[in-house]
């Protein structure tokens, strides 16, 4: 993705050595855009039937106004679609999640639950929270930001990764039972660990005025209760291999690319 202005014309003098003007441009991509309609059609229609889809979606510049980069890919295909919205009437647009009945690999977005698929979640994300957390814990060794748990719980993420890359050099698909029920063993008492440095807030007083939302709690409560509600979506890529995520890096090439 080259912006269409000076940047894409001096790339065209660089590569041919001569000047092109913007209409040429513009006529040659629309010429591209009807030629690639078959094969966009294609890729979008066999991502749809994948057993597994990893979504994901960033910030770009389109005429100086934010726009979105949405991302569904597998292993071999990669499908874009750039939206002025990133929730769910872009998804929809898409019209690749709507009718998806596999698994979708994402980050947690409210959106992207809202489809009727099944879900496993993006553990970069969750790597990154607690690293956070971590930092903070090192800063602050007491009160309430001494939160041990978390830097014990990205150990584990990263063990299991490592356990899970050992075993697909193997050739295995999936870990044993006896593995996967170590891992949540030792998930779930960091879970404990967890909730007991960050009990949920006191309900107010019956007579104190009602606020809109939920009660505002901690970084480390929200990671917490998203840790512990979706277990089996966090530790999904145990079960099965294919639920690693990989959509992130073809947005982060796309990022680099468009500079955004």
């Amino acid at each position: 993705m080259v912006p269409l202005h000076s940047t894409s014309r001096r790339i065209v003098v660089g590569c041919l050595g001569c000047k092109i003007s913007e209409g040429t441009l513009y006529r040659s991509r629309e010429q591209c855009f009807a030629e690639l309609a078959p094969v966009e059609a294609l890729i979008e229609q066999q991502i749809g039937q994948a057993e597994v889809l990893h979504c994901d979606e960033t910030g770009m510049r389109v005429q100086g106004k934010l726009w979105w980069l949405h991302v569904a890919s597998t292993d071999g295909l990669t499908f874009y679609f750039v939206h002025t919205k990133r929730g769910k009437a872009a998804m929809d647009a898409m019209a690749i999640l709507p009718e998806y009945d596999g698994t979708s690999l994402h980050d947690g977005l409210k959106s992207d639950e809202q489809y009727d698929c099944d879900h496993a979640l993006c553990n970069a994300h969750h790597l990154r929270e607690l690293a956070f957390i971590t930092a903070l814990l090192r800063r602050y060794r007491k009160g309430r930001y001494a939160q041990p748990w978390a830097e014990e719980m990205g150990i584990l993420l990263r063990d299991l990764k490592q356990q899970v890359d050992a075993a697909k050099a193997l050739g295995e698909t999936a870990l044993s039972g006896e593995l996967r029920q170590g891992f949540e063993d030792r998930y779930q008492t960091l879970i404990v660990a967890g909730l007991a440095a960050n009990p949920s807030p006191d309900p107010p007083p019956p007579d104190a005025a009602k606020s809109r939302g939920r009660p505002k709690q901690s970084p480390a409560k929200n990671l917490l209760d998203c840790l512990q509600h979706h277990q089996a979506q966090v530790l999904a890529f145990m079960v099965d291999f294919r639920r690693l995520r990989r959509g992130q890096k073809r947005i982060q090439k796309k990022k680099t690319s468009t500079g955004s």
